[in-house]
């Protein structure tokens, strides 16, 4: 007993105390010190752990290594500092740090050569475009590197192709966010369009074959991944992108929906039928296609699509996207008209509402035109797009958030052009309703002409309830 007592004096009170080779786990003091040498030791202070050596504290190895580091409230594991935790947020090169905050440095290690340089990263820039198309868009102060995510926000100062997107010295499986941050309402509403394998680019978008090209409106974006093995930007999601049929608010295949439920006006000509007349330009692999006659009378007319009148630009942008063609070329004895977009072409000799493509004879037999219709006139112009009998062509229209220009752009397999924009004579606001439509009207002669339409597709970004 009287040992044991001195024994626990000794512990509460001594500074210094040689240590036996073991130690009992049973003994607790509120002190205790085990000294080697001048300011080594191991201290124990009311539960407070200090390692100690002559250049500050910490524990030695047998060949005199740092294994453990303790200095102003900061810990260190490994040999010469390789990995802190805690308060400290010094970074020492080579190394990695976990310091205040979760911070992780991305230029050292853990350990023995386990990098943290493979930690995924994430950055933004802002972007503008200008012009109609880019073969070799470049995404200035995007990183190279594949761990790091790069999402570009995109405004376009006016609706652009993008074929091509420059990948110098990009690292394979880099990411790309493709986004388009104009409003979908107001004037400046633009349209980006991703254009597939495009043959004039460096460096191409890469996605399987769809009905139409992929198109982000306001707001949409497209994630792209890049390979070196192809040296091509590959399409991986989209917000609206997984199929064609998500693309749209509304998208109908033209041998589906013959005689069916997609609304369709024949005024004074025949019936829309489902036809087969995709044999005549089988190498243009039209599915079917709804059949659009005149009839036997000068003033046929028939159009497949929602019907003249049943909504009204200007509340959103809009989007139109429909691949037809005429069966016939207009002659001076037969002559007639083609209407492929917003119009209400079907309720009328001469549409009174329109932001269309227009196959126009009288104002010109061998190209294709875009015109704009309100209650006030007209405006329109003629295009480069030559008119042909045996080849589809996907018709575009774009419209801003406020009605106040149409956009008109076309493709021919993957290819998509800007044909021009129009800004006079728009059909905007609750006096002018309008449709989506594709389809002719006769001028001239009785003999039956027709118009076929292989798939209409259509968006509209207004905010309803408001």
């Amino acid at each position: 007993m009287r040992f044991a007592a001195f024994l626990g004096l000794c512990l509460l009170s001594c500074s210094a105390w040689a240590a036996p080779a073991e130690f009992s786990k049973g003994i607790s003091a509120t002190s205790v010190t085990l000294a080697g040498g001048t300011g080594n030791g191991l201290s124990i202070n009311g539960g407070n752990v200090t390692l100690k050596e002559n250049a500050g504290y910490g524990l030695l190895d047998s060949v005199g290594n740092m294994l453990i580091k303790a200095n102003g409230g900061h810990v260190g594991i490994g040999n010469g500092n390789s990995v802190w935790v805690g308060s400290g947020n010094t970074d020492v090169a080579g190394s990695a740090l976990l310091g205040v905050n979760g911070q992780v440095s991305a230029t050292g290690f853990l350990g023995s050569g386990v990098g943290l340089t493979n930690l995924p990263v994430y950055e933004s820039v802002s972007l503008t475009t200008s012009g109609t198309r880019s073969d070799n868009f470049v995404v200035t102060g995007m990183t190279s590197a594949t761990q790091v995510t790069t999402e570009a926000r995109i405004t376009p100062t006016s609706s652009t192709v993008i074929a091509g997107i420059a990948a110098s010295g990009v690292q394979d499986g880099k990411v790309l966010i493709i986004r388009n941050v104009t409003s979908p309402t107001g004037p400046n509403a633009r349209l980006l369009v991703l254009e597939r394998e495009a043959p004039t680019a460096t460096y191409p978008i890469s996605y399987g074959p769809m009905a139409t090209p992929i198109m982000l409106m306001p707001q949409d974006e497209a994630k792209l991944r890049y390979s070196t093995t192809d040296a091509r930007w590959n399409f991986v999601e989209g917000n609206r992108h997984a199929s064609v049929n998500q693309m749209f608010d509304e998208f109908h295949e033209g041998f589906l929906e013959a005689n069916g439920v997609f609304y369709y006006n024949t005024g004074t000509g025949t019936a829309v039928s489902g036809g087969n007349n995709g044999t005549a330009v089988f190498n243009q692999l039209v599915m079917g296609s709804n059949d659009c006659g005149t009839g036997t009378t000068a003033t046929g007319r028939c159009y497949v699509g929602s019907g003249p009148g049943n909504f009204f630009l200007g509340a959103g942008a809009a989007l139109s996207v429909i691949r037809a063609w005429p069966l016939q070329i207009a002659t001076g004895a037969q002559n007639f008209q083609g209407w492929v977009g917003f119009n209400n072409a079907s309720s009328a000799a001469m549409p009174t509402a329109a932001c269309a493509w227009v196959y126009d004879p009288s104002a010109s037999t061998t190209f294709y035109r875009i015109a704009n219709f309100n209650a006030s006139g007209s405006t329109s112009a003629t295009t480069s797009l030559a008119v042909s009998n045996t080849q589809p062509v996907k018709f575009g229209v774009f419209v801003n958030g406020n009605a106040t220009a149409a956009e008109y752009f076309h493709s021919v397999s993957d290819s998509v052009t800007f044909d021009g924009t129009l800004n006079g004579n728009m059909p905007a606001g609750s006096s002018t309703s309008l449709g989506l439509q594709s389809g002719l009207t006769k001028n001239t002669g009785t003999t039956a002409v027709f118009w076929e339409t292989d798939n209409l597709g259509w968006r509209y970004q207004a905010p309803r309830g408001r």
